[in-house]
């Protein structure tokens, strides 16, 4: 395992503790069922499936690598956008996860998928 894959297994359990804190926090700020209550979760639901898919070693793949890299920038997006109505320390936190685990995926892209010497396997 190289040290790129510790920095972003730490990035991405990190990530899944603000997570379910997020998910935890929900019925606390929110003790009934409400539509601002089902964001609220959703987001927490959002954040869990991404941290999880940081954690896993399935984007062996081009393909997997980039789909992993995508969820991490929307969620990177994401945290931006909440700032500008709600700039908080966990929104801090929750960018700077997410900005470190899009750049830890980055490069484990495999270098023999070159488009320019004609790779079948380019997607």
């Amino acid at each position: 395992m190289t040290k790129s894959d510790i920095a972003r297994r730490v990035c991405a359990g990190c990530a899944l503790l603000l997570g379910l804190t997020h998910l935890g926090l929900s019925f606390l700020i929110y003790p009934a069922l409400s539509l601002d209550a089902l964001w609220f979760v959703g987001a927490g639901l959002a954040i869990i499936v991404t941290a999880l898919g940081n954690l896993s070693d399935s984007p062996a793949s081009r393909p997997g690598m980039i789909l992993q890299t995508l969820q991490n920038a929307a969620l990177l997006a994401y945290f931006i956008a909440v700032w500008t109505v709600f700039p908080g320390i966990q929104v801090i936190i929750g960018a700077a996860l997410f900005a470190a685990l899009t750049l830890l995926v980055l490069p484990r892209t495999p270098t023999s998928t070159n488009p320019v010497r004609g790779s079948r396997n380019f997607l």
